[in-house]
């Protein structure tokens, strides 16, 4: 009888205070910071994650991860990444999973090929220059404002719709590579539709190329535009 009274005591202890000694672990608030940017090609784990977990007011120390870092994106565009926190003290703070939004842009080797096969033939600017032109400055004639939107996507893999003004640019993720366009959907009181402003590895001899319409040769030729400065078309 006594031991039975001994038992339930010990239960009853146990049931009451099981709870105190052993609590839950706790949820805490994670935030993920930071913009994070790939090129096609790479592993999703070499971007580092950033961001902080907080528990009852108090900061939570643990490690960020990828949830599958060997991820690798061959199309450019926006994608969601799974993440993983793990606190240090798995005693006291549960895990937590999120997601977070990466940009996936071309490569920066490919974008450089892709420049130098538009802009280049047998080792040579495909474009003119004018008299009053600085070294690095070229110029090509379009029928259609349309074409400088072509040639930057065609480059870059990066959507330019038309609008009435646009620019658009494209960085490599050292930022040794940029490409932009800045241009409108009619040609300007010069004859011009838009400019592309370039600084490519290899291609220091091409940074401006104006795309024009063919009056804006006139200047430079004759009447009927043919002698003096040729006329090179974009392709």
């Amino acid at each position: 009888m006594r031991m039975t009274a001994v038992l339930l005591l010990a239960a009853a202890c146990f049931a009451g205070c099981s709870d105190d000694e052993h609590p839950e672990p706790a949820v805490p608030e994670v935030t993920v910071t930071g913009d994070y940017t790939l090129q096609t090609g790479d592993k999703l784990e070499t971007l580092t994650l950033i961001g902080s977990a907080v528990a009852d007011g108090q900061s939570v120390e643990g490690a960020f991860t990828w949830k599958d870092g060997r991820t690798v994106y061959n199309q450019i565009g926006e994608y969601d990444a799974g993440w993983i926190f793990t606190p240090a003290d798995a005693a006291r703070y549960t895990s937590k999973e999120g997601v977070v939004k990466i940009t996936v842009l071309l490569s920066a080797e490919e974008v450089i090929a892709r420049f130098k096969d538009y802009f280049y033939e047998d080792g040579k600017v495909y474009a003119n220059r004018l008299n009053s032109y600085q070294p690095a400055e070229w110029v090509l004639a379009a029928r259609d404002a349309r074409k400088l939107l072509d040639i930057f996507t065609q480059i870059t893999d990066k959507p330019a719709p038309m609008k009435d003004n646009y620019e658009y640019d494209y960085s490599s993720r050292d930022g040794n590579c940029t490409i932009s366009i800045k241009g409108s959907s009619q040609a300007d009181t010069d004859h011009m539709f838009g400019t592309l402003q370039a600084k490519v590895p290899g291609c220091e001899d091409l940074q401006t190329v104006h795309l024009v319409t063919i009056d804006y040769f006139t200047g430079d030729n004759s009447a009927e535009m043919v002698t003096g400065v040729p006329v090179i078309y974009a392709k």
